[in-house]
């Protein structure tokens, strides 16, 4: 890692680093009932609607149920938002405003 030098009065009293490190990423995980917030009644009523005449919904649904918290990075919760946006359970664009 490059090094500044500090100096004072024209002496040299030491060094610190030319970059501060980058920060994390931040961890997107919230509670289950805000994710369920993040959806509007009309969604949530197709989402259930749906359900009943699919099985890997509601696998889905229940996995959302037993989970702790959701992730919005995990790639299973980004791909199943997606896939209900693109099965046009949720309008276009919802999936993104919904991981956001």
């Amino acid at each position: 890692m490059d090094t500044v030098d500090i100096f004072h009065n024209g002496v040299k009293i030491g060094e610190r680093s030319a970059a501060e490190p980058p920060a994390p990423p931040p961890i997107r995980r919230i509670t289950k009932l805000s994710f369920r917030n993040r959806f509007t009644d009309v969604e949530k009523l197709a989402l259930y609607t749906a359900a009943e005449s699919s099985v890997q919904l509601r696998v889905y649904l229940d996995d959302l149920a037993a989970a702790e918290f959701v992730d919005l990075d995990y790639p299973a919760t980004v791909a199943g938002v997606q896939a209900l946006e693109q099965a046009g359970i949720i309008g276009a664009g919802r999936a993104a405003q919904i991981l956001e």
